[in-house]
């Protein structure tokens, strides 16, 4: 301060303006300095400000990203309009000439591929038809009808067949699926007439109509999904962004639909090396690049008869395990919240590998499985315990968890727990435990050292583990205060002194999960399974679960 004083009284002395305009270029100097040293000790001394200016940039820099996402999105403005003014005679012709259809047969009985062709050239006799299917089919085809055997996976099919595809739009059937009548008010004309109408559309489907086994009447689906991939999980819900007239505006629309096949090209082919799931992966793909609509008044009807079979569990997850690897997924999660899980698959552990991650460094949530598994570990050991009156503990992660989110965080793979007795009994009893409960399980011990052990404990098959030390004291002693947190809905004890050893693990910024190391970073920016939020890491953070790509 007086260094700069005394260099600013010089300058101002050099100056050629009178003594009065001198003094207050010198005054004004000396109360900027001040004013600037001010600022800065009360940098210094108000940690809570330096943060809270720390965070209102990252909230501008986020309002930026977001206002960035938002211009790439494509929408339809909103003075288009879709009527009904359409001329269903003039419809069949413009099908027929500007609409080019596409099947694929997956493993599909042969009376049921013809009767799906022979209903399409019942309503459109004279329309172009390419057909691709995974065996060869011995059928006798007209003569504008192309047909591509051999193909074994739905993603190459349909980019040889669209690759071919000489008019403006294509119409994919895919399997067990047949066309409305033509002259109805539930045609697929109607899918034209959306796409000639309103240029900015690209891709619009209908609804299915099923006829379910034991059901008196069909079942309508209407198939307009949101897509979402969030903490390693795939999650398609029925939800539409907007509407035009009677339109809905989705990010993926039925597996049946019509397309530009300009657009096709424009964005990308379908993966020619996904089966099940190629039209998912396309319109993840396309997502906020193509507009994509759905008129739930068009229905698609889906054959009893050749509709195939609900498959098992480990058979399903084989078909989608492509695309589970391809993102990196280990759960896919439908409409109706049935789920697969990679963990049903055979290839599961060549993923588990593949993907090589440290969730407690690098940032990123851990598997869906370590949550299950560490759930099922803490509540095996809490029922024993609590069975055989035997006082415990969590600590570290888990109880903070707890208070941040009411849950495990995020991140975490292992449970810590004290008890207060002899190790042999409790690994023993425990053992017998999970045997009786007909759980499968690993229990093993470690000496910790002065007489005491640890045992891990581990269900079969699950992932994480918990580990369970002996305490100093075999009973629990009067000064050892105890309260209760909350996990996933269930109490669990933990010490007072709780706080206090966050602090000491974490420091101050425990809610934030700084450590000595500072904050967590995410080793891959934009991937769905990284911490999202740039500000806590934390499980209570509103940001902490907000995943959006």
């Amino acid at each position: 301060m007086a260094l700069l004083t005394k260099w600013g009284k010089k300058r101002v002395r050099e100056l050629s303006f009178p003594g009065f305009i001198k003094k207050l270029c010198l005054i004004s100097f000396l109360l900027g300095v001040s004013m600037m040293v001010a600022k800065v000790t009360y940098l210094d001394q108000n940690e809570g400000h330096k943060e809270l200016f720390e965070l209102r940039l990252r909230v501008t820099e986020l309002k930026k990203l977001l206002e960035s996402k938002t211009k790439i999105t494509r929408e339809i403005p909103e003075a288009r309009e879709l009527g009904r003014n359409f001329n269903l005679t003039e419809a069949r012709k413009g099908m027929e000439k500007n609409v080019t259809v596409v099947m694929f047969s997956h493993n599909e009985d042969v009376s049921c591929l013809k009767s799906r062709l022979d209903n399409v050239l019942q309503e459109y006799p004279n329309i172009k038809v390419i057909i691709s299917s995974t065996k060869t089919i011995d059928i006798p085809f007209s003569q504008n009808v192309e047909y591509l055997p051999n193909t074994e996976k739905e993603g190459k099919a349909l980019a040889t067949m669209i690759d071919k595809v000489k008019s403006p739009y294509f119409l994919y059937l895919s399997s067990s699926v047949q066309l409305p009548p033509q002259n109805s008010d539930i045609s697929v004309s109607w899918l034209l007439h959306a796409l000639e109408k309103i240029p900015e559309l690209d891709f619009i489907g209908g609804s299915f109509l099923r006829n379910q086994t034991g059901a008196r009447y069909p079942v309508l689906e209407v198939p307009c999904y949101r897509l979402r991939m969030c903490n390693w999980t795939l999650s398609q819900t029925f939800e539409y962004r907007y509407s035009v007239d009677d339109m809905m505006v989705c990010e993926e629309t039925s597996s049946s639909f019509m397309g530009r096949k300009k657009k096709v090209i424009e964005l990308g082919q379908f993966d020619s090396n996904l089966d099940a799931m190629a039209t998912t992966d396309f319109f993840w793909r396309v997502k906020g690049k193509a507009v994509t609509g759905l008129r739930p008044e068009v229905q698609f009807t889906v054959s009893k008869k050749c509709f195939p079979p609900s498959l098992p569990a480990a058979t399903e997850a084989d078909l989608k395990f492509a695309f589970m690897k391809k993102y990196e997924l280990y759960i896919v999660r439908d409409n109706f919240k049935r789920e697969v899980k990679a963990l049903d698959s055979k290839h599961y552990s060549s993923l588990k590998r593949n993907y090589g991650y440290n969730y407690n460094r690098d940032g990123y949530f851990a598997s869906p499985m370590y949550a299950r598994g560490l759930l099922l570990d803490l509540e095996l050991a809490a029922d024993f315990l609590e069975s055989k009156n035997i006082s415990y503990f969590i600590d570290s992660g888990v109880p903070l968890g707890g208070v941040k989110s009411g849950g495990l965080l995020p991140w975490d793979v292992d449970i810590d727990l004290g008890f207060f007795y002899d190790w042999k009994p409790v690994q023993e009893g425990l053992d017998k435990f999970c045997k009786e409960k007909g759980i499968p399980a690993s229990v093993k011990s470690e000496p910790l050292g002065g007489g005491r052990y640890k045992i891990y404990l581990r269900a079969a098959g699950e992932f994480g583990y918990n580990t369970m030390y002996q305490q100093p004291a075999k009973e629990l002693n009067e000064k050892d205060l105890m309260m209760y947190v909350y996990i996933h809905g269930r109490k669990y004890p933990v010490k007072t002194y709780l706080f206090a050893s966050f602090r000491v693990m974490y420091g101050i910024k425990y809610l934030e999960m700084r450590g000595p190391r500072g904050r967590m970073n995410c080793r891959t920016k934009g991937h769905h399974a990284c911490l999202p939020s740039e500000f806590s890491k934390g499980g209570g953070h509103w940001r902490d679960y907000y995943c959006e790509l």
